[in-house]
């Protein structure tokens, strides 16, 4: 028999398979997806529990669902023997874990998530970027953007990259005049530019309403020449995968770091965190259209690490059939405060399937 150590009694984990539907489906590099495969975990502590998320997305990930499926069960065993992972867990099941532990150690210490996270007092909306959908039809796209403003939104995300510069620079020309000048926009690439088309589009495009141009560059080894040709502000995103938090010298000062725990690790994030805020860098806490669970510990992270600062969690709003009901409602481009009663009082584990 193992001997556990003294602070894994009473510790226990269990895993449950999930699939949401999402409308619109999304564009992962040559797939199309329209069901998300996650899986929750929960950790139980002392008569306390907690629920994570870990829901890695197919084509973007380091890795996939149904690998991350295939380690669920030996990652329970050494939880169970240990108190932690094994060392080589996936990103996605490190975050769940750890942010199941974590609430439950909240819970049992009588305090929100967003306090566990480091926040000085509680948060009572944490702001939320709209993210438009890259719909063919230009009058669709301008009336959701007419639609998101009277809805209170006043950060907007669009995708760039996947059409020719010129295209990309005429489409946004037609719905940035549907926006009042006081909207605040983002850009995401998503590294599709080679360095000619990224200095092309930056040198054509007006800075002013910018916050940031996530991931312009194909080739990171161009970075160097796009900010010698350029001054736009840059910000990093799944890059991030290959960059080391440890480092001092940096190509080129980011703008903000874009933080997925999900695709780097809740561990990873922190170390980034720390990072940013070394060197006053702001860091926006973002989604990879995980459930009404991983919604709850997003939230939290943003208004801890980014009070103010709209959070990029709208990939929610393409999510249906969420196992919470009733659902996350955002209102006037805000998510207001959850309770740990509010996410367990909407969780049906019943309908949940068990990873034996």
């Amino acid at each position: 028999m193992t001997n556990r150590p003294p602070d894994v009694a009473g510790v226990s984990c269990e895993f449950f398979r999930y699939s949401v539907h999402l409308d619109p489906s999304i564009r992962v590099g040559c797939m199309e997806i329209s069901t998300k495969v996650g899986f929750l975990v929960r950790c139980r502590m002392e008569g306390f529990e907690g629920w994570g998320d870990s829901c890695p997305l197919d084509g973007y990930s380091r890795e996939t669902s149904e690998a991350t499926a295939a380690v669920l069960t030996d990652c329970r065993r050494h939880i169970q023997e240990y108190g932690v992972l094994p060392p080589d867990a996936p990103a996605s099941v490190r975050t769940g874990w750890m942010l199941a532990r974590g609430q439950a150690e909240a819970a049992r210490s009588g305090i929100t998530m967003e306090n566990h996270h480091g926040s000085g007092g509680q948060v009572d909306a944490v702001l939320v970027a709209r993210l438009i959908q890259d719909a063919e039809n230009l009058e669709d796209a301008q009336v959701a953007l007419q639609a998101a403003w009277r809805d209170g939104y006043r950060t907007f995300k669009f995708k760039v990259g996947r059409r020719s510069v010129s295209d990309d620079l005429e489409r946004l020309h037609i719905l940035l005049q549907t926006l009042p000048a006081a909207a605040r926009i983002r850009l995401d690439a998503n590294r599709a530019w080679s360095l000619a088309d990224a200095v092309r589009f930056v040198k054509a495009f007006p800075s002013e309403r910018v916050d940031f141009l996530e991931e312009p560059l194909r080739d990171r080894s161009d970075e160097s020449a796009f900010h010698e040709a350029v001054d736009f502000p840059v910000a990093w995103d799944e890059s991030l995968l290959d960059r080391d938090p440890g480092m001092t010298a940096v190509s080129g000062h980011p703008s903000a770091l874009i933080l997925k725990p999900t695709l780097l690790g809740l561990d990873v994030c922190l170390a980034w965190r720390e990072w940013a805020r070394a060197r006053e860098v702001p860091v926006v806490v973002s989604s990879m259209y995980e459930s009404g669970v991983g919604l709850f510990h997003l939230r939290a992270l943003a208004a801890a690490w980014a009070p103010g600062i709209p959070a990029g969690l709208d990939t929610y709003s393409f999510v249906r059939d969420d196992i919470l009901k009733p659902r996350w409602v955002v209102r006037e481009a805000a998510l207001p405060t959850f309770s740990h009663q509010d996410l367990w009082g909407r969780l049906n584990v019943s309908a949940l399937e068990p990873v034996s």
